[in-house]
Parts: structure tokens; sequence; C-alpha cells
């Protein structure tokens, strides 16, 4: 009697101080241990169609699924233009604090088509949803299969690939319908490389030869460093010619630590309003001068 009397008053005493260390606790007003999370980098390059001249389209979502629920990389709409991306992949964004786990679905969400191509009487026709012959999805989320295991205070490099010529088809009508065939894989960091065009934001001494560079579009922030291998054109000449503000064009390498390796850096254009990557479709000529006329794909 004496035993159960002192298990009595030892119970009633946790209840009271609410000590989780006593016999019976559940630990349920503790909080929880603070997520563990990592940084995705997302490439977006494309396989191209014959005669596609340009294909703009919405880029207004981008998820990972995983065993605990989906974790979004994209905060704000993207405009991207796939044709030129058979060159060289971009970077389409770059998340921090992405919840550390494994994935194994991105889900991709598209909106607003517009294509350019080439007719059978070399004309260009610029098609929207409304005009004649006109564009359209058929589907605007697609679920990409993937297997992706993202360790805490890390960055994984996603490749996302657009392929054009297996997308595009056309009705009965003549209209051009879209069906995003998509694949994705990991990044290798010693084989994948992408292209990327912004501001110079910093140039931190640490590592020796580094800089941080303001992406557009998308407005990414992207760190960068430089070694012996690393190429700079004429108009750059030497690193300490870079200025903060300065616009650059850049190929770099992908790395997991997150600062990416530069491969090549070249000064940007002054006003970058006035530079523009495109296919030359027509040539003119009158009375000694000669015009060509572009179909623009990348305008910074």
């Amino acid at each position: 009697m004496a035993k159960r009397k002192q298990w009595i008053l030892e119970l009633a005493a946790c209840a009271a101080l609410g000590l989780s260390g006593c016999a019976g606790s559940t630990g349920q007003n503790e909080p929880p241990p603070p997520p563990q999370s990592g940084s995705v980098a997302t490439l977006l390059k494309d396989a191209p169609a014959d005669n596609v001249l340009a294909f703009q389209v919405d880029v207004t979502g981008v998820a990972l699924t995983g065993s605990s629920g989906s974790a979004s990389l994209l905060n704000d709409m993207q405009q991207v233009e796939l044709r030129h991306l058979q060159l060289s992949p971009t970077l389409l964004l770059q998340t921090n604090s992405v919840r550390a786990e494994s994935y194994s679905t991105v889900r991709l969400t598209f909106a607003n088509p517009r294509l350019t191509v080439l007719g059978a009487q070399g004309n260009v026709q610029k098609l929207t949803s409304s005009t004649t012959p006109s564009v359209g999805l058929s589907r605007v989320t697609v679920d990409v299969p993937l297997s992706l295991s993202l360790p805490s205070s890390s960055m994984v490099g996603l490749m996302v690939d657009f392929d054009l010529q297996q997308s595009i088809q056309t009705d009965a009508g003549g209209n051009y319908v879209v069906n995003p065939v998509v694949r994705a894989k990991l990044v290798d960091a010693s084989d994948d490389s992408f292209h990327a065009y912004g501001r110079v934001e910093a140039l931190p001494g640490s590592p020796p030869n580094s800089l941080d560079v303001r992406v557009i579009p998308g407005g990414q922030l992207l760190r960068l460093r430089t070694d012996a291998n690393t190429r700079l054109s004429s108009t750059i000449g030497q690193f300490s010619s870079l200025r903060i503000g300065s616009m650059v064009e850049l190929d770099a390498r992908f790395q997991a630590s997150g600062i990416h390796l530069a491969t090549y850096i070249t000064a940007g254009a002054p006003d970058p309003n006035l530079r523009y990557e495109g296919v030359v479709t027509r040539f003119r000529t009158n009375g000694g001068t000669t015009s060509l006329e572009v179909v623009i794909q990348r305008s910074p």
C-alpha cells in the first residue's frame, strides 16, 4: 500500500510540473526538430523540330514529389524560348531550402504557347491560340519520373529536356498541337554545362576570382568561380577588369557545391535591349544596302 501511494504521488508530481522525463510523458509539447533542406538547380534544354524557328511557352509550375508530399521549385512564372536551347542548356531556376529527401517525380506546368514556323513557301508564320492556323497545348501538366535523392545542405542538378520534335503535331485543320514530351535526369557535374546571361552583382574574395551574377531573365543569383582553364574574351582581357554592374554572358559547368565553374566569360552588350539572337530567314538587297530578317529566339 505504501508503494502504491508513493507511485501515485510521483505521477501527480509529473502532471503538475510537466516534466518530459517522467514515466508516461509523450513529449508532444516539445517543438519538432528543424527540417533538413538542400538546393536544386534546374537546367532546361531542347531537342529541335525541323521547321520550328522559335517556340515560346510560359513555365508556371515546377515541383518535386516525394514521400512527404510535393516541394515547389518555382516561385514566379518563367517565359522561355526553347528552340535555341539545342545549342546549350540554360539555367531555368535555382531553388534553395528544398526539403531533403528522395523524390520520384518532377511535375511541370505550361501555358500560353507561341510558335514561329517556316512555311512550305519560305514564309514565316507566327502562331498563337487565336491565329489561323493556331497553336495550343493538349495538356498543361506533365509528370516526369526520376530518381532524385537530395541530401541536407547540398545541391543537386536537374536537367529537363523538352523534345520539340516529338511534342509538336498538326491536326486535320492544320493547327499545331503541343503534347509536351519531357525527360529529366540528374546533372553530371563532370560533363553537363549551361549558358547564362546577366549582371555582375558581387566580386567576393573567397574563393579567389569568383563572381555573383544576377541572371536575365528570371533573376536567379548565380555563384561562379574561375580556374586556370576559364577563357575570358578579349573584351574582358583579365578577371580584374570585371566590375559590379557589368553585363556578362557565360558558359559554366554545374558543381554540387553550388558555386559553379565558369568555363567562358565575355562582356555583354552595353544595352541588353539591343542584343538579340535568332535565325536568319531572308536577305534583301536594295540599292547596295543589304538587310536581313531574323526570327528572334533570345533577347536578354
